[in-house]
């Protein structure tokens, strides 16, 4: 179902900008998302288009309003002109209504109905607006933002420089040096084995995407990204070394003053009623 709401969002994009573009080339006009946000209710009833209907409202009129976004940014010239999204692009839906349920550590979006998260939700106000977005591993995460009140911690008089390393992780001032577990080198023969795996699989095939999205999760995995991912969001406590997340035991997540982000959401974490 995901699936087909991106590819939704992806034609509306570019049926939109192709409308856009056509009547500013041949007519001098300069449609906004507001005009197409029209046109939009009529072709949920229009014979052929009736499928709009299924995606949720609000994913579609934050597509139109990224693309006023994307031609704002081009006539100020901060941005080159719009583009075409080919499929496989686009991953991302924005929902305004996450539904009451949020006091109770629970999120449900609308027609997805209530979904599992692989980490708690923080206890805050409930956002504006949510966005589920999928990376190139196949993974779903959710994202928000939010203001909360945070509390700076005390100041201790002391600093302490980090650097980071091949060799050595993380190289402190204070002369402590943090190893390097290498992951990449403990996980290259198994990435290889991905790899050929691949190669062997015929193009355009289910199994050849499925071996794609196996390959991208093991190179993520064992990626210096995924490290700081998990890092980013959290004030100390233990990693866990198998790249599926944060340990169950390490410190409580911080969330920052402006930003809070869940968790990875598998495919299997993705329950709606």
């Amino acid at each position: 179902m995901l699936e087909r709401w991106f590819g939704a969002k992806r034609w509306l994009w570019n049926t939109a900008l192709e409308i856009r573009s056509a009547a500013y080339r041949e007519c001098g006009l300069r449609l906004t998302g507001n005009d197409l946000s029209r046109w939009l209710t009529l072709w949920k009833r229009t014979t052929g288009h009736e499928w709009l209907a299924n995606i949720p409202a609000t994913c579609l009129t934050q597509c139109l309003r990224d693309q006023d976004r994307a031609f704002a940014n081009f006539f100020a010239k901060r941005a080159k002109y719009p583009r075409f999204r080919r499929r496989g692009t686009l991953r991302s839906l924005r929902f305004q209504d996450v539904g009451s349920p949020w006091s109770r550590g629970a999120l449900r979006l609308p027609k997805l109905g209530r979904v599992k998260l692989a980490e708690a939700l923080p206890e805050t106000a409930r956002p504006d607006m949510v966005t589920l977005w999928r990376d190139g591993a196949g993974r779903y995460f959710v994202s928000f933002a939010v203001e909360v009140d945070s509390a700076p911690l005390a100041s201790t008089g002391r600093s302490i420089g980090v650097d980071l390393g091949l060799t050595h992780l993380a190289t402190l001032s204070t002369g402590e040096k943090v190893e390097n577990p290498r992951r990449y080198h403990a996980r290259l023969r198994y990435l290889r084995q991905q790899q050929r795996a691949l190669s062997r699989k015929a193009k355009g095939s289910r199994r050849r995407a499925r071996q794609r999205v196996r390959l991208a999760r093991a190179i993520h995995d064992a990626a210096f990204s995924e490290f700081r991912r998990q890092l980013g969001p959290r004030d100390g406590g233990d990693l866990r070394a198998d790249g599926e997340g944060p340990c169950p035991g390490a410190a409580p997540a911080q969330v920052s003053p402006r930003e809070a982000r869940s968790g990875p959401l598998t495919s299997e974490c993705l329950e709606h009623d």
